[in-house]
Parts: structure tokens; C-alpha cells; sequence
């Protein structure tokens, strides 16, 4: 079965991927093209344990759109997305 993921903000930085531990598995993520979420914004609704500012959510917003990259993940790309959002205190 093919999942896929909408990446936004940091989440669409290659060296930011490089950089977790453990990084992102080679292959796990394939970009598919560029999305967008009607009827959304972006904005700092929290504050990110691991880099001490802001963190990036969407949030409902009439008449706005977001922009992002769409991403096949395989299921070791999953098990990393997950592992990144709960280590950076981010769940």
C-alpha cells in the first residue's frame, strides 16, 4: 500500500533531514510534486523543546492556501517521522 506525507516548513529541507539522529533512511521519502492546503496558514501555535522557538502547524484559515511537497514514504520512512516528531517533544 503507497502512503504519503505532506512536508511543509523545515520538513522540506534535505540538510535538516541529514542532520536528525539518527537521519532520515536513504530512499524513505520520494518526492511526488507540490501540494497545496486550501483553506489553511501557516503559524507558530507552540513552542519546539529541541530548537527553543516556534514551531511551524497549520491552522484553519478561510480563503488561505499552503504550500508543500507531497512524499511517498515507505513504512521506514514512517517509523522515522515518527521517532523525529516524538524526540523533538513535537506530538
Amino acid at each position: 500500500m503507497q502512503r504519503f506525507y505532506f512536508a511543509y516548513g523545515s520538513n522540506l529541507s534535505d540538510e535538516d533531514r541529514a542532520k536528525c539522529h539518527p537521519p532520515c533512511p536513504p530512499g524513505a521519502l520520494k518526492k511526488i510534486g507540490a501540494a497545496f492546503l486550501p483553506d489553511r496558514r501557516l503559524g507558530f501555535t507552540r513552542k519546539s523543546m529541541r530548537r527553543g522557538g516556534g514551531v511551524l502547524d497549520v491552522v484553519p484559515s478561510v480563503g488561505c492556501v499552503v504550500g508543500g511537497v507531497i512524499y511517498e514514504v515507505t513504512p521506514e520512512g514512517w517509523a522515522w517521522l515518527c521517532r523525529r516528531r516524538v524526540k523533538s517533544g513535537e506530538n
